[in-house]
Formats: structure tokens, sequence, C-alpha cells
């Protein structure tokens, strides 16, 4: 980073910006909740019951998913980042002081990412997508590594990351809803990609004046994070096979 980088002319650079984009953001924002999304009638016990051949049928078991196993890792693993969200809402809180509008999206922007957690694991538990004992046995990764993850080092990093990050995010969500058959995920992850799209919309334009503020830190930030994602390799192929997990999709 140059030395002569002044953060906090950079956040006063953004606070107009970002003001206005939180307003339009409020105002746009598609209402719907969670619990509305999922097909409940299709829901049953997890238990194990008897066949009319008299076989045990595990009704949580990963044999009964409508999905291939690569599906279900992939919607596993994305489950778990979203999943991480309290995590990821202490790298944006330290991007910005408590009284700038960057901390106003930071909180909206959590709750919008816990309501994606919260529809995506409704439909993979009521239509046995995962089987929830595997949930359960590989904790959200907000219990594990990542709480030690280091935090963004300046607002020009965050900024960096978060745009990349969400762009990846939409990405991902877009790709599930082109491949997914099942019509409710499909029409879930629709309707996540969407918010995904203006989250990006977000943190893209706030960079694009950050560029026009500081370029050469603008241009520092960029390249770490270049070579961070190039060092780690991400798959990217999302449900064809196995996603990888990385430090990429979790941390700065």
């Amino acid at each position: 980073m140059p030395e002569d980088y002044d953060n906090d002319a950079m956040l006063e650079a953004l606070r107009e910006t970002a003001a206005a984009l939180f307003e339009g953001h409020v105002e746009t924002a598609e209402k719907w909740f969670p619990h509305q999304e999922s097909a409940w009638r299709l829901g049953e016990d997890f238990k194990v019951i008897k066949n009319t051949d008299k076989t045990n049928v595990d009704l949580g078991s990963a044999e009964q998913s409508p999905l291939s196993q690569a599906q279900q890792e992939a919607i596993h693993a994305d489950l778990l980042d979203l999943e991480n969200t309290p995590n990821h809402f202490r790298s944006m809180k330290a991007m910005s002081p408590p009284d700038h509008p960057l901390r106003d999206f930071a909180k909206l922007c959590t709750a919008e990412r816990l309501s994606h957690a919260a529809t995506i694991r409704s439909w993979v538990e009521v239509e046995r997508i995962i089987d929830p004992d595997e949930l359960k046995r590989e904790p959200p990764m907000t219990t594990v590594s990542s709480c030690d993850q280091p935090l963004p080092p300046n607002t020009v990093a965050g900024l960096v990351f978060w745009r990349r990050k969400t762009a990846l995010t939409a990405h991902r969500h877009e790709e599930m809803s082109r491949q997914l058959t099942n019509e409710i995920g499909r029409s879930i992850m629709e309707l996540v990609a969407r918010e995904d799209q203006r989250h990006e919309n977000y943190w893209g334009q706030l960079t694009v004046v950050a560029w026009s503020v500081d370029t050469p830190s603008m241009m520092a930030a960029t390249a770490h994070r270049i070579a961070r994602e190039r060092r780690f390799e991400p798959d990217r192929d999302i449900l064809s096979g196995a996603y990888n997990r990385t430090p990429e999709v979790t941390s700065l």
C-alpha cells in the first residue's frame, strides 16, 4: 500500500455515494420471506421407517436426495459460506466507523445473507437435498477457522475483497439456478442471485469511486487480491464437480 494512503480521506470521499446507494438499495428491495419459499408440505419426520418390503429407509440419507452427490456437495459448501455471514460482518464492520453509511449497509447485507442461508437450509432439509446429519457434523465456518482470519487492514482492501466476493457469490447462485432441475431449488437460487447482484452493484459502484480518488492504493489492493486468488486456484465449476472450499471465499 502506498505510504501516503489516507484511510480517513477515502472514507470521507465514499460517504455521499455510500449513503445514496444504501438508500437506493432499501427503496428498491424485493419483498420476500424465507418461510414462504419452501414446500413445507413435502416435509416428513427425520427417522428410519419400514418400507412395504420390510427394509429400512432412512428419510434423511443422501440416497434420498433428488440431486447428484456433486450437487449436494456444492450446495453444502454454499450453505456453510452463507452461514459464515456473522464472521463476514466482522470484516465489513472493520472497514468504517459506526456513523458511516458503509456500516449501515454492512448490517443490511448481513441480514439479507442470513435470510439466504435460512431459506436454503429450509429447502435442503424439507426436500432431503442434503443429509441433515452431515450438516450437523460439519459446523458453520463461523465457529471454526474463519474467526481467526485477519480483518481488512484498511477500507480499500475491504472494498476490493467485497467487490470480488459478491461477484463470485452472485455467479455461484446464477450457475446453480441454471443447472438445478429441482423446481423449488431453482426458484430459490434465482431469488438469492438477484439480491447477490444488488450487493455486487453496491460494492462495484463504491469501488469505481475509490479508483477515482486513489488509483495507486486501489491498484495495490487489487494486485494483492489477485495474487491471493491465483495462489489458491479455486474451482469455479460449481455443480459439475466438487466445490473447492478455499480461504479465498472465507477470508481476506
